[in-house]
Order: structure tokens, then C-alpha cells, then sequence
């Protein structure tokens, strides 16, 4: 009994530590540098007004700390899948301040998964918000990203039923 305990614990850390992926300073614009405290007195960027800690401290590569939510990071691709036994024509235009960035139609057939856009494409400066909507027969759905370290892809899948499901992950 004391063993499933302990277990539970080691994987519960495992999972927090998987999702604490807004506090790793590596990847893009990042250092391997381990965050710093910082004096949120003295700098803005350090507070982001989130009162459920949302947005975690992140170390730039100059040294400073500043919330995932305030990093530009412009990779952020969108993927496609069909998960339904037939081929699914999947319209999606991407638009940013009312212009349209991207728009195009893709058939994907039963069981691809691929990237068919990244917002870095758009070229945007520093953090901007996208909205990425999407078609399937009749089903549209949209969502509204940023290009901040907090965003991570947009997927659009086609369920067995052949109904859209757009999400996307953010920290």
C-alpha cells in the first residue's frame, strides 16, 4: 500500500514537472540558464495581474525574468488531423487584425496528422493575436492565439463522426 502511494506521488511530480514547460529557459529566445527571483518592484514585466499564477517566470537571454506570457515566441504551427475513415476537405484561414495571413484548403485523408501552417510565416512582430478558424463540411470553428511563449499549436481534427474539434494549448 505504502508503495502505490509512493508511486502516486513520483507521478503526480512527473506530470506537474511535464506541464511546467512556461518555466524551462530553453528553446527559442531562451537560455538554459534556471530563472531568477526577481523584484517586481522594480520591473514591470515581471507581474502579469494573474491572479491564478497562469503565467510563470521565465529567464530571457539577457538575463532578466519575465512571465511566458510576455515572451515573443512566433513558432506556432497548425496542425490537421483526420481521425474519420474518409477523406476530409479542411479550410482554414488565419487572420490578424481583420487581414487575412493565410487561407487555404487541404484534403487530408484518413489518419494524417500534419503541420500545414506556422504563424511565424505572418512574420509578427514581437507578441500579435491571430485568429485561426476553421471548416469542415458544415462545422467552423475559430480561436484566438498570440505569439507569446505561452501558446503552443493549434491542432484541427476530424473526429470519426466527421466533426471538427479545434484546440490549441497554452500554459
Amino acid at each position: 500500500m505504502h508503495r502505490r502511494r509512493v508511486l502516486r506521488a513520483f507521478g503526480a511530480a512527473l506530470g506537474a514537472a511535464g506541464l511546467s514547460g512556461c518555466l524551462s529557459g530553453s528553446g527559442p529566445g531562451g537560455s538554459d540558464a534556471s530563472p531568477t527571483a526577481t523584484d517586481t518592484t522594480t520591473d514591470p514585466d515581471a507581474t502579469t495581474g494573474d491572479p491564478e499564477g497562469m503565467s510563470k517566470p521565465k529567464a530571457t537571454g539577457d538575463g532578466t525574468v519575465r512571465p511566458a506570457s510576455r515572451q515573443p515566441d512566433p513558432h506556432l504551427p497548425v496542425e490537421v488531423e483526420n481521425r474519420d475513415d474518409v477523406t476530409h476537405t479542411v479550410d482554414l484561414t488565419v487572420t490578424r487584425s481583420g487581414t487575412t495571413v493565410h487561407e487555404a484548403s487541404y484534403d487530408v485523408a484518413p489518419g494524417v496528422e500534419r503541420d500545414v501552417y506556422n504563424l511565424r510565416e505572418a512574420d509578427p512582430d514581437g507578441i500579435e493575436t491571430f485568429t485561426v478558424e476553421v471548416s469542415v463540411g458544415d462545422g467552423t470553428d475559430a480561436v484566438e492565439v498570440e505569439t507569446s511563449g505561452c501558446y503552443g499549436q493549434v491542432v484541427a481534427s476530424v473526429r470519426e463522426d466527421g466533426s471538427l474539434l479545434l484546440t490549441y494549448s497554452i500554459c
